[in-house]
């Protein structure tokens, strides 16, 4: 009985990957653009640059604390982690505007 599921499940897998995803999926018009909002827009550009300044942020700030404090170089206080957020979504919102900013500007259409 367990070959059959386990032939079952590959047979299921193959037909998956083997079929394109507009079967699967619903279809989408070519000459259809697809406008998104400024809001998700700023969603999306924050979301995916948080992770990064969030590392960035914490290099930043346990430096910072081990020029002063000479102490080790990858370590931050507990009274510090409120600094490396603040710092980590500062610059995320500032990386989200920007983006904003330029993709709202008219784009030049290439020769």
């Amino acid at each position: 009985m367990s070959k059959i599921k386990k032939n079952l499940l590959i047979g299921i897998l193959v037909l998956i990957f083997i079929f394109p995803n507009h079967i699967w999926a619903k279809e989408n018009k070519e000459n259809e653009d697809i406008k998104e909002s400024k809001w998700r827009r700023f969603e999306i550009l924050f979301s995916i640059s948080l992770p990064f300044t969030s590392i960035i942020s914490y290099l930043l700030v346990s430096s910072i604390d081990a020029a002063f404090s000479k102490g080790k170089m990858f370590s931050v206080r507990k009274k510090h982690h409120s600094s490396v957020l603040a710092i980590s979504i500062a610059l995320s919102s500032l990386i989200a505007i920007k983006g904003l900013k330029e993709s709202s500007k008219p784009q030049e259409m290439e020769k």
